[in-house]
């Protein structure tokens, strides 16, 4: 994809809303560094962290983005399309705001005049540097009150960047087909072979050990899912970090690709989903990814 762009070359169709040139495609040249080039394909980015970008994927073709490209191309469009991967590992919202959004928005009016698909996964990494902080520290001890204070700012920080984050991707979408796909959060730590060998790194270090896994358990279900652990509940008085993606998912009309009770499922079934880390999906991981992101899109 030619990234020749920059915001102020994209002002004038964000602040016009593109709307007096519905219906035509203007003549622009390609070799022009300061002009918009208009993609003659349909197009498809993914924002968002480590999963989205790919880790656990024994080929770059497992992961779920590249999957979920080649069924648009094969099974939606029936053609070849652009696809940038946005993804960072690592990434937590504010990076996902800060750092790929306006990629994503650029995308956007280079797809102006054809048909685009967004996926967007995050808050992922926002929980694991909680964890890894400072601010863990008393749910580290079992103060349930001053643990659920400490995350409640973690959530509500989440809250405000997806919300951000949502309506940035929401530019220049709004007068011309596009599709937004917001993935929730699956629990890794549920995980048997976690509770039993610990998280273990790239290295074979145990970073983890299993005593601490499991006693995490409950607090990454309440972080995800809230204090009432069922989905389809939209009043939570402690809604958790999937909570909060539903919620704003229905606000900016995106798609959810609702992954925390399939994963779930697959693990009672007796599948392995993620891998030794217990944070990043395997193969059969981001297969499902995939399965539950083609069949939120399929019935929109």
């Amino acid at each position: 994809m030619k990234r020749s762009l920059s915001l102020i070359s994209i002002l004038p169709l964000i602040l016009a809303g593109c709307g007096s040139m519905e219906g035509s495609e203007p003549s622009v040249s390609e070799g022009d560094s300061d002009a918009l080039w208009f993609s003659k394909l349909p197009g498809y980015v993914a924002v968002g962290d480590s999963i989205d970008f790919g880790i656990g994927a024994s080929t770059p073709d497992a992961a779920y983005t590249s999957q979920f490209r080649t069924w648009l191309e094969t099974e939606y469009f029936g053609s070849a399309i652009d696809f940038e991967n946005l993804a960072v590992p690592g990434a937590t919202s504010a990076d996902i705001l800060d750092g790929q959004v306006l990629d994503a928005i650029i995308f956007n009016a280079q797809h102006l005049f054809k048909e685009k698909v967004i996926t967007v996964g995050s808050g992922g990494n926002d929980l694991l540097q909680f964890m890894q902080g400072p601010n863990f520290a008393p749910c580290a001890v079992g103060n349930q009150a001053a643990c659920q204070t400490a995350l409640k700012v973690v959530l509500d920080k989440y809250a405000t960047n997806l919300d951000r984050t949502l309506a940035g991707l929401r530019i220049l979408a709004d007068k011309h087909s596009a599709t937004l796909l917001a993935r929730t959060q699956y629990n890794g730590f549920v995980q048997p072979s976690c509770s039993v060998n610990g998280a273990i790194d790239a290295n074979g270090n145990v970073f983890l050990p299993a005593a601490q896994v499991r006693a995490l358990i409950p607090l990454t279900f309440l972080a995800l899912e809230g204090s009432v652990q069922d989905p389809t509940v939209t009043t939570d008085p402690f809604p958790g970090l999937n909570d909060i993606l539903r919620a704003k998912a229905k606000k900016y009309r995106a798609v959810v690709a609702d992954i925390a009770l399939p994963f779930i499922a697959g693990i009672q079934a007796g599948q392995t989903l993620v891998i030794r880390d217990c944070v990043h999906p395997n193969d059969a991981g981001h297969d499902l990814l995939t399965n539950v992101a083609v069949q939120a899109f399929d019935a929109n």
